[in-house]
C-alpha cells in the first residue's frame, strides 16, 4: 500500500538525457535490423526467381542435348554390331556409373556454399567431354568410354534439386512453393525429352551431325549455368518466430585419426533417419516396378500393335509432353484443388491415389487391344508419376540440413540407378519364369508395398518435419 501511494505521489518517471540517448540508440538499432531483414528477404526472392529460371533452362538444354542424339546413338550401336546382350550391358554400365556418380557428386556439393555451382560446372564439362568422345569414335569400345565422364560427373539434375531446396530454405517457404519449383524443373526436363528425340530423328541425318549439335547444346547449357546464383544464407531466428523448425546440422563422427576425414565425408546421417529410409524404399519399389514394366512393354507393343521406330517416337513424345504438363501445371492444380499443400492427410491420400493409379493403369494396359485405350491409360499413369515425383522431391528437402541435402538427393538417385540395373533383369527373369502375368503380379506387389509405406510411415516420419505453420488434419 505504501509503494502504491509513493508511486502515485511521485508522478511519471523523469527521462534523463542519458536514458533518452540509450532509447534512441535502441530504436535506431531495431530499425536498422528491420531494414536489413527486408533487404535480405528481397535478395532471397530475387535469387529464387533467377535460380529457378536459369537452373531449369540449363538442365533442360543438357537433357535436350542427350535426347537429341538418342535415336542416332541407338542406330549407331546396331551398326557396330551391338546385339541384345551388348545393349543390356551398355545400359547396366551406364546405370552402375550413375549410381556411383550421383552419390559422389551429391556429397561433394554439400561441402561448401559454392560447391553446388562448382559441381554444376564440372557436370557440364563432363557431359561435353563424353559428347566429344562419342562424336570422334567409330567403335563400341569408344562408345563405352564416352559413357564414363557424363555418367559419373554430369549429375546436374539432382544437384539442381538440392540448390532449389537451398533457395527455399532462405525464405522458409512451405510445400506449395517447393512443389512449384520442382514442377518447373520437371516440366523443363519433360519438354526437352519430348522435343529432343523427335527433332533429332527428323532434322538430323547422321550420328556425327547429332553429336555436333549436342556439343553446341551442352555449351549453351554451360553458359546458362553461369547465371545460376548462390543461395542466400537462411535467417533461422525468423524461422523460429514464424513457426518453422530450422534444420540442425548433425555432429560429425567421433572417429579420429587418419580416416576421420574420409568417414566424415561418406557419413550422411540424414540418410539414416526413418523418413529418409521410407523415401529410399519408396524410390526402390517404384523404380523396380517401372523397369519391370518397361522390359515387357516394348515386346508387347511390337507384337500387339506392330510398333516401329516411328510409332515409338510418337509414343515417347506423348509420354514426354504428358509428364511435362503433369509436373508443370497439373500437379500444382491438383495439389491446390485437394488442399494437399495445407493438409498432411490430403497429401498422403494423393500419394496413395497415385500408387493405385500406377498399379491399376499398368495392369490394364496389357488387358486391352485398343491403342487409344493404351494412350488414355498411359496418360493417367504418367500424370500420376509426375504428381508423385513432385511431392516426393519437394518433401525430401525437409529431411536434411543444407550440408547434407545434396547427398540425400544423390543417394535417392543412386537407388533409382540401382533399380535400373536390377529391374530389367528381374522383369526378364519373371517373364521367363511365368510369362507376362507373373511380371504384372510383381508390379502390383511392388506398388502395394509402396502403398503400405506411405499409409503408415509418410506422415509420421516425413511430413512431421514440414513447416509447423502448415495446417494438419
Amino acid at each position: 500500500r505504501r509503494n502504491i501511494s509513493y508511486t502515485m505521489c511521485a508522478g511519471p518517471e523523469k527521462i534523463t538525457p542519458e536514458k533518452k540517448e540509450l532509447q534512441d540508440q535502441s530504436d535506431a538499432s531495431s530499425s536498422s535490423s528491420t531494414v536489413k531483414d527486408e533487404k535480405r528477404l528481397e535478395q532471397a526472392k530475387a535469387v529464387l526467381k533467377q535460380g529457378i529460371f536459369y537452373g531449369a533452362a540449363s538442365v533442360a538444354v543438357m537433357v535436350g542435348a542427350n535426347s537429341f542424339t538418342m535415336p542416332h546413338r541407338q542406330n549407331r550401336l546396331l551398326e557396330l554390331g551391338c546385339d541384345t546382350m551388348c545393349y543390356g550391358t551398355f545400359t547396366s554400365v551406364r546405370s552402375m556409373l550413375g549410381l556411383i556418380g550421383s552419390a559422389l557428386m551429391g556429397r561433394i556439393s554439400d561441402q561448401s556454399s559454392y560447391a553446388r555451382r562448382m559441381c554444376l560446372h564440372v557436370g557440364t564439362l563432363a557431359a561435353l567431354l563424353g559428347m566429344v568422345i562419342a562424336a570422334e569414335t567409330d567403335s563400341l569400345e569408344g562408345l563405352y568410354y564416352s559413357l564414363i565422364p557424363a555418367s559419373l560427373f554430369a549429375q546436374n539434375f539432382n544437384i539442381m534439386k538440392a540448390l532449389f531446396a537451398d533457395y527455399h530454405d532462405a525464405l522458409h517457404t512451405g510445400p506449395a512453393e517447393r512443389a512449384a519449383s520442382v514442377g518447373t524443373l520437371g516440366m523443363s526436363v519433360g519438354l526437352a525429352f519430348m522435343v529432343g528425340p523427335l527433332s533429332g530423328a527428323t532434322f538430323i541425318k547422321t550420328y556425327t551431325q547429332a553429336n555436333r549439335v549436342g556439343i553446341i547444346f551442352i555449351i549453351l547449357s554451360g553458359l546458362l549455368t553461369l547465371k545460376v546464383p548462390d543461395p542466400v544464407a537462411p535467417d533461422n531466428t525468423k524461422a523460429i518466430n514464424d513457426g518453422h523448425e530450422p534444420k540442425k546440422k548433425e555432429k560429425k563422427t567421433s572417429v579420429s585419426g587418419f580416416f576421420a576425414p574420409i568417414v566424415d565425408f561418406v557419413d550422411v546421417k540424414a540418410a539414416r533417419t526413418p523418413g529418409a529410409l521410407v523415401l529410399i524404399l519408396l524410390r526402390l519399389c517404384m523404380g523396380l516396378a517401372f523397369h519391370v514394366f518397361s522390359t515387357m512393354w516394348m515386346p508387347w507393343a511390337k507384337k500387339t500393335y506392330g510398333f516401329g521406330p516411328g510409332d515409338l517416337g510418337k509414343f515417347m513424345s506423348f509420354i514426354g509432353l504428358t509428364y511435362a504438363l503433369s509436373q508443370g501445371f497439373i500437379a500444382k492444380y491438383l495439389l491446390r484443388l485437394f488442399g494437399a499443400n495445407k493438409s498432411h492427410k490430403a497429401r498422403v491420400n494423393m500419394i496413395l491415389a497415385c500408387c493405385v493409379t500406377l498399379s491399376v493403369g499398368r495392369y490394364f494396359v496389357f488387358q486391352t487391344s485398343s491403342l487409344m485405350t493404351v494412350y488414355a491409360l498411359m496418360g493417367c499413369v504418367v500424370i500420376s508419376l509426375g504428381l508423385v515425383n513432385t511431392i516426393l522431391t519437394a518433401d525430401t528437402s525437409y529431411l536434411a540440413p543444407s550440408d547434407e541435402i545434396g547427398s540425400l538427393f544423390g543417394i535417392l538417385a543412386a537407388v533409382e540407378s540401382a533399380s535400373g540395373m536390377v529391374g530389367p533383369l528381374l522383369g526378364g527373369y519373371l517373364s521367363l519364369l511365368g510369362g507376362i502375368h507373373v511380371s504384372i503380379g510383381a508390379i502390383v506387389v511392388l506398388y502395394a508395398i509402396a502403398f503400405v509405406l506411405v499409409l503408415f510411415g509418410y506422415e509420421r516420419w516425413i511430413l512431421s518435419r514440414a513447416p509447423k505453420s502448415s495446417s494438419q488434419d
